[in-house]
């Protein structure tokens, strides 16, 4: 016996009913499935192509069977309940065109107007149309949208200068159709899609619109879902466009294989200035290939690789090439679990490296014998203005490393060491030695904070020759009013 049969009911067509048919033990049992007859197959296809552009309503119920014995008792709700497809009618011995040919043989250059109405997006591209930027970022944006907002980048093509897309869903048919509005642009030089789902497949069109393009500094693809398939797209188009400066590829999965498409890339490019590969699972064999690249780039000056775990394995490949890079100036190696060993290669290519400014090597558990291989670099490094140590298990004795070897060093000004286990006695030694320090959640006095805070004017008085404290942070009453006055 059969299941009640649901029914796709189509309204403004000569379509008429397709029955969906459920057996009840072996669904995909080709006795039963061959009751599909070709042609209704064939209409089904077309629909499926018009469901792009016409589908208006859609309503979806659970349909849990509950099993009983040896059999499955009717489903509770039928699949689908209901589909309205407002279009013309629909011809049945039209031959069906697939979705990518619908998609291409629109005129995108066309001045006409996309047959979508939405009035709060109108209003929005009228009150930014002075701006030459537009920001739709987390405005729930359909396909509709998208073509409308395509369709004004068209005929504007000379005064839009930014577009913010980011936190709207954007999948893979609207990328298809807005990456040919991109491609023809002349004038845009910022481009936001962050957190969208463009994917493996949705980068291929945007990749081609980047080789045409020669006019965007700024691309912003985090949390793309790109994988390794994208990376090999984007690659491609990278290695053939000469105008962008900053391109942002965090969390999306591209892993070592990924990277290692972006390491030719890197070796021949001349305008790539900030890259940002955080959190993709790199792991060391990707940054043994990704510093073959680094070594020898000359543009590159601010790299992320925060949350990698690239390893002390990692960190030896990554130190030798900061040994010959001359343009790094802002690295990132937040969370990447290399510990005192990768600290100690680090530490050897700080005292070669003269270009490195800011360094973050938060969250990698050195401990204080990392502090002491660190310490023996600083003595001798003359450019690193700006290092970060929070979470590192670091103690009193790695407090006292530090303190000594900025007593030699006269570069460094701004140290965080919050989320430490420095205590008083560990803040103490850093008194005298520093102008900007961060040192919450470590255990310190409020008396000792009183005095640190005395210090850091001096220090800063000393370097400068200028006040550049607050009268209301001379004398903290509070741990708060303090950390106001180093910066936090």
């Amino acid at each position: 016996m059969y299941t009640k049969t649901p029914r796709l009911q189509f309204k403004n067509s000569r379509v008429g009913s397709l029955s969906l048919i459920y057996k009840k033990k072996n669904f995909f049992d080709p006795k039963w499935t061959s009751r599909c007859s070709g042609y209704n197959c064939k209409r089904l296809a077309k629909i499926n192509g018009l469901c792009i552009d016409h589908v208006r309503k859609y309503k979806k119920h659970r349909r849990s069977p509950e099993y009983s014995k040896d059999y499955y008792k009717p489903a509770s709700y039928p699949v689908l309940k209901e589909m309205d497809i407002t279009s013309p009618t629909i011809d049945h011995n039209e031959q069906y065109t697939s979705r990518d040919n619908k998609l291409n043989s629109r005129n995108s250059t066309s001045s006409s107007s996309p047959a979508h109405s939405n009035f709060n997006l109108e209003q929005a591209l009228k009150d930014q149309e002075d701006s030459g930027a537009l920001n739709f970022k987390s405005k729930g944006l359909t396909y509709e949208d998208i073509q409308a907002i395509t369709h004004y980048v068209l005929n504007n093509t000379k005064s839009i200068t930014s577009l913010n897309l980011s936190h709207n869903n954007i999948q893979l048919q609207a990328i298809e159709y807005l990456s040919q509005a991109i491609g023809l642009n002349i004038a845009i030089t910022n481009l936001n899609f962050a957190v969208n789902q463009i994917g493996g497949n949705g980068i291929f069109h945007l990749s081609n619109a980047l080789e045409t393009n020669n006019t965007l500094t700024h691309l912003n693809l985090r949390r793309n879902q790109l994988g390794i398939k994208g990376m090999l797209s984007l690659s491609k188009a990278l290695s053939l466009n000469n105008t962008l400066t900053e391109l942002n590829l965090s969390e999306n999965n591209i892993g070592s294989e990924g990277v290692s498409h972006l390491t030719a890339v890197l070796q021949a490019n001349k305008t790539i200035t900030t890259l940002d590969l955080s959190y993709n699972k790199i792991q060391a064999k990707g940054i043994e290939s990704l510093s073959t690249a680094i070594a020898s780039n000359t543009a590159l000056t601010s790299l992320n690789l925060a949350g990698n775990e690239i390893g002390r394995n990692g960190m030896f490949h990554l130190s030798k090439a900061l040994e010959t890079n001359k343009t790094l100036t802002t690295l990132n190696l937040n969370g990447n679990l290399f510990e005192a060993k990768g600290v100690e290669y680090l530490s050897k290519a700080l005292e070669i490296n003269n270009t490195l400014i800011t360094c973050n090597l938060s969250e990698n558990n050195i401990g204080d014998e990392g502090a002491r291989t660190l310490s023996v670099a600083l003595q001798s490094n003359k450019t690193l203005t700006t290092l970060d140590l929070c979470w590192n298990e670091i103690r009193v004795d790695g407090a006292q490393y530090l303190s000594n070897a900025l007593k030699i060093n006269n570069t460094l000004n701004t140290l965080d060491l919050c989320w430490n286990k420095i205590l008083t006695e560990g803040a103490y030694y850093l008194t005298y030695v520093i102008t900007t320090i961060d040192v919450r959640w470590n255990g310190v006095s409020e008396e000792l904070l009183h005095s640190l805070g005395l210090a850091l004017r001096e220090n800063r008085k000393a370097k400068e020759n200028t006040e550049t404290i607050p009268s209301g942070c001379l004398y903290p009453h509070s741990k708060f009013e303090y950390v106001q006055f180093v910066e936090w």
